[in-house]
């Protein structure tokens, strides 16, 4: 299921409140055909989180490429897709670290050759922090820390109340937003001058593959490649962004990160174990995972294509062995 929901019950309790109603107006877009998936998912997501900050948490969320909660349908052609917070949003002045504190709304547009987003085709601002990965395609971007394309496997944060975009799909494009709450954008009043958006932006584009620095790696992982990383350190509100390269044959051991930590597969598959007990759980290109704070999972394995490539918002994981039992991949 989308966010694990065979194993919320096992790692946490509570009532959780339904989901809040949008903050701020609806986008300015005309958006029409939204299909709802019914209220059950949220009785049962009721299990996990507690409307008090202090509330446990889930281990994990899923979210699953073929799976949103709604559908919607672009007026100029496209279509925008969405994954609830299951934990609902959180409250109060942004702040490091809050897109990955709790499980994020996930929101994925999905633009075909010449669409543009949003329809207006003006630059857009929200009222949270919000990151995005561009999933498959290329799109050019006229206020994305600057003018500048963003291609398959790119990444941009743009911290609250900062103007950013429009983006328009060359030969169409995927784009994934992540978000604390329901993704909606205003076009009008921007509250910073034009001379300002740049400032709490930032583009992470064309990683250099260091090698990972893992000790242990076999000599089957080394013929194939290894594991290759790029980090891009956290400044002010703008997170930790990390790129990993993980090639088959090769595994990152058990770890856990502190401050929790959000996966986006851009290419291949990728495999973890300890999601809901001593098993593996394989996500695919267009899949997300969520990790709270402190969980302890792994191995990580790449799938089966020669190389898997994911892009992690969250600091680097503290390796925590004993606390994870290796299940390998036949």
């Amino acid at each position: 299921s989308i966010f694990g929901l065979d194993a919320i019950a096992a790692h946490a309790s509570g009532p959780s409140p339904l989901p809040s109603a949008p903050r701020g107006p609806r986008p300015a877009a005309k958006l029409a055909m939204t299909l709802r998936v019914a209220g059950v998912r949220w009785v049962l997501l009721g299990v996990a989180c507690l409307s008090d900050a202090a509330a446990r948490l889930p281990d994990y969320a899923h979210y699953r490429g073929s799976s949103p909660d709604e559908r919607e349908a672009l007026s100029g052609g496209g279509e925008v897709a969405r994954w609830h917070a299951p934990c609902g949003p959180l409250e109060g002045r942004p702040r490091p670290g809050e897109l990955t504190e709790r499980p994020p709304t996930v929101t994925r547009l999905t633009l075909p050759a010449g669409g543009r987003f949003p329809p207006e085709g003006e630059a857009m601002w929200l009222g949270e922090d919000a990151a995005y990965f561009v999933m498959s395609g290329a799109v050019a971007c006229e206020a994305c820390q600057g003018r500048r394309t963003l291609a398959t496997g790119d990444v941009f944060v743009s911290n609250a109340r900062r103007p950013h975009g429009p983006f328009v799909a060359k030969h169409g494009a995927v784009v994934v937003a992540v978000t604390t709450s329901r993704f909606d954008y205003h076009t009008s009043s921007p509250p910073a001058p034009k001379i300002m958006w740049h400032m709490g932006q930032r583009a992470m584009q064309s990683p250099h593959w260091d090698p990972s620095g893992m000790f242990g790696l076999s000599d089957l992982c080394k013929r194939s490649g290894g594991v290759h990383q790029h980090n891009w350190p956290q400044m002010g509100r703008l997170p930790n962004v990390m790129a990993v390269s993980l090639n088959n044959d090769c595994f990152i051991p058990c770890h856990q990160h502190i401050g929790g930590a959000l996966y986006v597969v851009v290419e291949g598959a990728f495999i973890v174990h300890g999601d809901g007990g001593w098993h593996n759980t394989t996500f695919h290109a267009g899949d997300l995972r969520w990790a709270r704070g402190g969980f302890a999972y792994g191995p990580e394995y790449g799938g089966p294509a020669p190389r898997s490539r994911l892009n992690v918002i969250g600091m680097p994981g503290a390796v925590e062995p004993g606390r994870c039992h290796a299940h390998p991949v036949r």
